[in-house]
């Protein structure tokens, strides 16, 4: 499976890979866009890092991501995973910073639309466009 993402439910933008054009971060001006939560179909809220690949982590690494002090996942799954799916269900996903102007929203409201970016193929000047519209309308 190659890349993919799913839009923000408040601003609409893709959650970001952490792959830039020639690092393994994304480029400075959306790196906060990589930060995200996630709350699955269960009412579980998950806050992380995402991979690009379906992963989310507490971090930009293989750490087991966490739900109230306690892991989400037992030892042998690792960190939270798009092939789980099955089990838990398809999340709704907000970058970090627009859930906090959301209000931390606690209830599921049904899965996120994929992002045709994937995430990743996105033109960064664009982007920063988007964001800057978006944040001068919603302050």
């Amino acid at each position: 499976m190659g890349v993919f993402s799913w839009n923000c439910e408040v601003c609409g933008q893709s959650i970001k890979s952490p792959f830039g054009e020639r690092s393994c971060t994304p480029p400075q001006a959306v790196a906060w866009q990589n930060k995200l939560v996630a709350i699955l179909p269960d009412g579980k809220v998950l806050r992380g890092y995402y991979d690009g690949y379906g992963r989310v982590n507490d971090g930009p690494g293989p750490w087991p991501l966490t739900h109230e002090g306690e892991s989400v996942l037992d030892q042998k799954t690792g960190p939270w995973d798009y092939t789980q799916r099955k089990q838990h269900g398809d999340p709704a996903v907000w970058h970090l910073k627009c859930y906090e102007h959301a209000g931390e929203p606690t209830e599921y409201p049904g899965p996120s639309h994929p992002a045709d970016d994937q995430g990743h193929f996105y033109t960064l000047e664009d982007e920063v466009e988007k964001a800057e519209e978006f944040w001068k309308a919603n302050r």
